[in-house]
């Protein structure tokens, strides 16, 4: 049976972490990426996948410093610093 694209940009996520890592980086060269591209086709694009997927709010998306996104599952992704100090303040 073949999953549809979200589901397996979801799937790859939760089993496809290495050791300690919470997330999966998915840039246009990443193991994600080539996966995605061995069942979809050459010309699709994870990315599109992970959009919808981070809108609905089943993954976190956060930029990496030169280029491309972490991945992480909403209860494993790293709090973000102004997210914090929001919570703290009762404002998030």
């Amino acid at each position: 049976m073949r999953m549809n694209r979200q589901q397996f940009v979801l799937t790859a996520v939760q089993t496809g972490r290495n050791g300690k890592k919470r997330g999966m980086a998915l840039t246009k060269s990443s193991t994600l990426s080539t996966a995605f591209r061995m069942v979809y086709g050459e010309k699709a694009d994870p990315q599109r996948a992970v959009k919808v997927l981070a809108k609905g709010g089943e993954l976190v998306a956060r930029p990496l410093k030169r280029g491309g996104v972490m991945l992480y599952l909403p209860a494993d992704a790293p709090t973000n610093g102004a997210e914090a100090l929001l919570a703290k303040m009762g404002l998030n």
